[in-house]
Parts: structure tokens; C-alpha cells; sequence
């Protein structure tokens, strides 16, 4: 009866009761907590959440972030982390289980930006967007200049001041963009995408002053480092101080410890310039003398080399000769033949001796024996004709006959040289003047140049 009773006073609550009343109970008495621990089983499906767990030495816990969160992390979540989490106690009640949902995370001992710094650099390292054989030659003499930096601050006064010394004339072009904020990344890379599409700068330097690592975030984004690999202009990375490295640093062609040294890098010292220039126009003069004296002297020797005419027009003599003997040679084999055939024909003629024939047969010698006279004096005619004009060409270049048609030689004393353009003489040379019989000198009074001299 005691045991009816008591069970009719009880309160006997369903399995979905109960779990909503330890839900209330937790989710009322934990709105937030801290929690710190190592991650494990971390997991991330296509819905961008983090599934992880939370544990310590003694004791587990189920963790989730959701995406909306995750999003806001400055760096990645890794299996064997210690973090430490701000989040809310919640129960899912189909599985009767409880988890946490983190809403922030951050590594701990360590800041959350350095972090994420470390890991950006080891797996751009790993993608081999800081190998050597990446890095582009500045160009010696840019015409151009891109600056990337704040407008207003001592970093764009500094970078100008030194190019306005260094080289005064260089074209600079300022992009102004915030060098720290939540949209400078994307400030800097629009910089970089319209300097591209412009193609117009030689150089590109990127620039902005010290400060923390929070100040610097942007030149620490996985967007800015992309873009300057991916720029084709060489770009120059001066941000922060001399200690300062960041992945814009290590992604550029060329890392300068400041700005002023970036605007050093880009373009030489006119001054230095301009000396070293002098010096090179002063070797070229040199060289190009030594090389005009080398062929001077080489003229000079080929004249020498060079036959004289008398010796050419006595060569042409010799030949002359050797023709005019090789002609009469093979006129006098003609004639031989020409006799023996006609002797040749005067025995057959009297051998035969028919004299109803002999008429005819002498008519035919007659006719044939003036044929080969005829043959024969044309023959040395046309020899007579080729001699004749041989001799001319020989007269005709023969230095005495054309002096003998009014011509003269003058050759400049004391070197004796022949006179061949009026460019050659100046006023008060004297000159040795060969004629047709005698020689005479003279000194010039005046020189007219022709259109050819």
C-alpha cells in the first residue's frame, strides 16, 4: 500500500524531458566560458565548419565552430594545437550529448597573427613563391617609378627626397593606398592589378613605415604576397624597419630595410652616373683612335703591296706577244695544210690527167685557191685589226701618252704622294708637278673644291 503510494507521488520524466531540462540547466549556468586545451580530430566538411574536440590529460570535450566564426580566425586550426576557446555550453539533444560553440579562438602562448604569419610563410615557402630563380633583375635605369604606399606620412616624403637627389628626372608615380585596416589588402592589390594593366612602370616599390605586427597585417596577407608574384614588373618590398621582415618581403624581387633605401635601390646616383659616362666616352675615343691608326697602318701596307703600273702595262706586253705569236703559229699550220691539200689535188689532177675534166677541175682550183686567199687575208686582217688595237689599250695606258694629252701628276713634298682630290691640300704645300717633258714645283695659293673633292 506505502509502495502504491510513493510511486503515485513521483514525478517519472521522458527521455526528451529530462535532456531539456540538463539542456536548460547548462546552457542558463554556462552562457560563456573560457576553455583552453588541445585539439583533436579536427575536421572540416564542405560546409566550412570546424568539428574538433578539446582535451587534457583527464578529461574530454566536443567542440564546434561554425563558419560564420571561423571565417574571422587569423590563422588555421591544426591537430595537437593548445588553444585557447570563448564559447557557449550547449546539449544536442537527439544524441544526448554536450559540446562547445566556440565563437573565438586563439593559439595559445603564442598571438594569433604571429601564428598565422608562420603558416602563411611555411606553405607559400612550400608553393616556391620565395625561390631565387623567381626573383627579377631591377632595372638599372627605370624611366618609371610605381610607389605603393600611404599619401600622406614621412615614407612617400622620404622616397621622394631620395630619388629627387639620386636622379632628378624620374618619372614617379604615387598609388595611394591605406597601408593598415581591414580593406588595405584589398587596396593594395587593386594598386597592383591597374599598374599591370597600365604597363607603364619600369619598377614598383612597395612601401610603408614601422609599427607592431598588427600594423603590418596587411603586408602580411596571403593576397598581397600573390600579387606581387604575380606582378611582371619587379617589385621592391620596403616595409617597416630593418628588423622587420614580412611575406611581402620575402615574395618581392628585392627587400630594402627602408624606404629611403628602396628609392637607393631603384635608381643609380646621377652624379656617379654622369662621371662613369665620361669615363666610358673617354675609353671609346681611345680605343677608336688605336682602331683608325691599325687601319691607317694596314692601308698603308696594302699600297705597298700593291704593283705599279709600268709593271702591269709590261705584263700586258708579254701576254700581247705571246698572242701575236700563238696567231701566226696557228696561221702558218693553216697555210701548211692549205698547200698540202692543194698540192694534194694537183697530183690527183695530173695522175687522172682526163682532158675533158681538166677545164672544170681547174676552174674548181681556181675558185677554191682564191677562197683560201680570201681566207687568209682576212685572217690577218682581223689579227692585223687586234694587234693594232692592243697596241692602242697599251698606249693608251701608258702614263708618258697621257701625259703627252695635257695631263700632269702632282705629288704633295716632302712625302711625295700623288694629289688625287683638292680635300688633300691645304694653302702653302708645296707640290711637285710632272708633265709631259719636265718636272716643275709649285706652292698653293688657294684651293676650290669640287663637288667630288
Amino acid at each position: 500500500m506505502n509502495l502504491v503510494q510513493h510511486t503515485t507521488k513521483r514525478r517519472i520524466h521522458t527521455v526528451s524531458q529530462l535532456t531539456a531540462v540538463i539542456k536548460s540547466v547548462l546552457e542558463d549556468a554556462l552562457p560563456f566560458v573560457w576553455v583552453t586545451g588541445e585539439i583533436s580530430n579536427l575536421k572540416m566538411p564542405t560546409s566550412g565548419h570546424y568539428y574538433f574536440t578539446l582535451k587534457d590529460n583527464q578529461a574530454q570535450i566536443r567542440s564546434v565552430m561554425f563558419k560564420g566564426h571561423a571565417r574571422n580566425l587569423k590563422f588555421v586550426p591544426e591537430d595537437g594545437m593548445n588553444v585557447v576557446c570563448l564559447g557557449r555550453v550547449a546539449v544536442y539533444e537527439p544524441q544526448g550529448t554536450y559540446q562547445v560553440l566556440v565563437e573565438h579562438m586563439e593559439p595559445a602562448g603564442v598571438g594569433a597573427l604571429a601564428l598565422a604569419f608562420e603558416q602563411l610563410k611555411a606553405r607559400l615557402a612550400q608553393e616556391g613563391l620565395f625561390n631565387a630563380e623567381h626573383k627579377k633583375e631591377i632595372p638599372f635605369l627605370p624611366r618609371i617609378i610605381a610607389v605603393i604606399t600611404s599619401p600622406t606620412g614621412a615614407v612617400i616624403h622620404d622616397i621622394l627626397r631620395v630619388l629627387g637627389y639620386r636622379f632628378p628626372n624620374v618619372h614617379v608615380q604615387v598609388w595611394p593606398v591605406r597601408v593598415q585596416g581591414a580593406d588595405s589588402p584589398d587596396q593594395i592589390v587593386s594598386a597592383f592589378s591597374q599598374i599591370s594593366a597600365q604597363n607603364q612602370a619600369d619598377v614598383i616599390i612597395l612601401a610603408r613605415g614601422g609599427g607592431s605586427l598588427e600594423d603590418m597585417a596587411s603586408f602580411n596577407s596571403e593576397a598581397v604576397g600573390r600579387a606581387i608574384f604575380a606582378s611582371e614588373i619587379p617589385v621592391i618590398s620596403a616595409v617597416g624597419h630593418e628588423t622587420d621582415y614580412t611575406i611581402a618581403d620575402y615574395v618581392a624581387d628585392r627587400r630594402a630595410p627602408t624606404p629611403s633605401a628602396a628609392a637607393e635601390i631603384a635608381v643609380p646616383e646621377y652624379e656617379g652616373l654622369e662621371l662613369l659616362l665620361t669615363e666610358q666616352v673617354s675609353r671609346l675615343k681611345g680605343a677608336l683612335s688605336l682602331l683608325i691608326q691599325k687601319e691607317r697602318d694596314r692601308f698603308l701596307n696594302l699600297k705597298k703591296r700593291l704593283p705599279p703600273p709600268r709593271r702591269q702595262v709590261d705584263d700586258w706586253r708579254l701576254r700581247l706577244d705571246d698572242y701575236n705569236g700563238r696567231v701566226n703559229h696557228l696561221l702558218f699550220r693553216y697555210l701548211q695544210g692549205k698547200r698540202t691539200e692543194i698540192s694534194t689535188h694537183l697530183y690527183k689532177v695530173n695522175r687522172l690527167s682526163p682532158l675533158h675534166i681538166i677545164p672544170n677541175h681547174k676552174a674548181i682550183l681556181e675558185l677554191r685557191y682564191g677562197q683560201i686567199r680570201s681566207l687568209i687575208r682576212q685572217a690577218v686582217a682581223a689579227n692585223q685589226a687586234a694587234l693594232k688595237q692592243a697596241r692602242a689599250s697599251l698606249d693608251a695606258l701608258n702614263p708618258a701618252s697621257i701625259l703627252e694629252r695635257g695631263y700632269s701628276i702632282a705629288r704633295k713634298i716632302p712625302g711625295m704622294e700623288i694629289v688625287r682630290k683638292a680635300s688633300n691640300l691645304s694653302a702653302g704645300d708645296e707640290v711637285e708637278i710632272t708633265l709631259a717633258s719636265g718636272k716643275v714645283a709649285a706652292v698653293i695659293k688657294s684651293i676650290e673644291k669640287g663637288n667630288k673633292s
